[in-house]
């Protein structure tokens, strides 16, 4: 109600309170003191009411994290895979001793491609 009357908007923060960690919220009225356990069990009721079970951020990362390393390794292995590469049509082939190869914008080019 408070936060309606003066349009902002109030929510618990965390913070301590005698050594120990709560959840804080503060209106033009009250004060309110959620502890740490108290805090977790109704958050996990209400995210399972929801169906999403409550896991830390390393929980929900790792796999995800794990998953971006797989993808990484297969493309580096494809980069290095040459012979791949050279089977591709389109996929232009130079003899390197025939090559001039120079750098324009940070770009390697041949002697027919000027970059720009």
């Amino acid at each position: 109600m408070d936060a309606i009357k003066t349009g902002r908007q109030v929510c618990l923060m965390l913070g301590w309170i005698t050594s120990q960690l709560h959840w804080i919220a503060h209106t033009d009225s009250d004060s309110i003191y959620v502890d740490e356990m108290t805090y977790h069990r109704y958050l996990k009721e209400h995210l399972a009411s929801q169906g999403i079970e409550w896991q830390t951020w390393s929980q929900y990362m790792r796999p995800a994290e794990e998953a971006w390393k797989r993808q990484c390794e297969a493309e580096d292995r494809l980069r290095a895979n040459l012979d791949f590469w050279r089977a591709i049509p389109g996929v232009r082939i130079v003899p390197r001793c025939k090559a001039y190869a120079h750098s324009m914008n940070g770009v390697v080019v041949d002697e027919g491609v000027r970059g720009g």
